[in-house]
Formats: structure tokens, sequence, C-alpha cells
């Protein structure tokens, strides 16, 4: 592209009211996004624990095994575990296997 079409298609968006909405819009989503991806795995206090890092910060891991691996989630947690021991999804979920689990955290 020359730089008389790169000015010309600049000026046609800055000019137009829908554009600049729309770009705004796109910067806050990925402003939004970005910001969350930073906390989930570095200032979240669920970073410190081991898991995949896709599952920790969005929900596409468990969509992906729900949905292309026909509900095969629940074995993946458990293959997880196995490598893990414990490990987090998404940002404030975290599963842990553990034999003495009602005595450690009891019902109620």
């Amino acid at each position: 592209m020359s730089s008389d079409a790169t000015s010309t298609l600049w000026n046609s968006l800055s000019e137009s009211p829908r554009a600049a909405i729309l770009a705004t819009i796109a910067r806050i989503i990925f402003v939004r996004s970005f910001t969350a991806v930073f906390y989930r795995l570095l200032l979240s206090p669920l970073a410190k624990f081991p898991g995949p890092k896709l599952a920790a910060v969005t929900g596409l891991y468990e969509f992906y095994f729900n949905f292309f691996k026909n509900g095969k989630f629940v074995f993946e947690i458990e293959r997880l575990h196995n490598i893990y021991g414990m490990h987090t999804f998404q940002d404030e979920h975290m599963t842990i296997e553990s034999i003495d689990t009602n005595r450690a955290y009891p019902p109620g």
C-alpha cells in the first residue's frame, strides 16, 4: 500500500464516527483481555499452583474437551491430577484430588 492510499484510508476511518466507535470497542476488549490474562497468570492467588496455562487463562480448555472430545473433560481432570496433583482452571477454580478431602474441608 502506498503512503497516499494509507493516509486516505486513515482519513476515511478517522472521519467516520462508526469506525471510531468500533475501534474504541476493539481497544477496550483487547486491553480487558490482556489485563485478565496478566492477572490470571501472574497476580492471582491461584497463579502459583501448577496446571496448564491455557486452562488458567480461559474456559476454552474445558470447552474443547466437553465439545470436541464429547464430554471427556472429566477424564482430562483425572489425567492432570496424575501429572500435577492439583491444578487450576480459569480464574477462581481449583481442583484437588485427595482421599481426606472431607476431613480437610468439612461440609458446611
